[in-house]
């Protein structure tokens, strides 16, 4: 007996989007170069060049544990799409952050021309020692 799987339900079903890799870089604003591993200042703005337009995206600047951190995005759409970070506070000294390219409303990332884009994210480190943790403020109950 061959196994042909699932009965038919008669609803067609798409097949998958087939999102081309996305080529892009991250610098810092001032056009230096960026040193993914601790060589990134604090206190510098980012900009990241992407050689697509896009329609339909977001950039996010997320910290290590992916949450998003609070920062403002110039975006300018030419031929190219080119996103300027402005992390607001600062970024902690010493601290493990991403930029991530994703798409807004829709399935995937995607070009006026309707071509899917894989979503992206580069990872870089910030310059300098980590903050300090925070001290515990835990109270020990003595026992009699």
């Amino acid at each position: 007996m061959v196994d042909g799987g699932a009965p038919d339900s008669g609803t067609p079903v798409s097949p998958p989007v087939k999102r081309s890799e996305l080529s892009w870089s991250l610098t810092l604003a001032d056009g230096g170069p960026l040193e993914l591993d601790g060589g990134v200042p604090v206190g510098v703005d980012l900009a990241a060049d992407i050689p697509v337009r896009l329609a339909d995206f977001q950039v996010r600047l997320l910290d290590a544990a992916s949450h998003q951190v609070s920062a403002t995005e110039d975006i300018r759409l030419t031929d190219k799409t080119s996103v300027l970070i402005h992390p607001d506070p600062p970024l902690n000294s010493g601290s493990t952050y991403s930029v991530s390219i994703e798409p807004d409303s829709s399935d995937a990332i995607r070009d006026p021309q309707g071509q899917a884009y894989a979503n992206a994210e580069i990872r870089f480190r910030t310059a300098g020692e980590p903050p300090p943790r925070k001290a515990s403020h835990k109270k020990h109950h003595k026992r009699h």
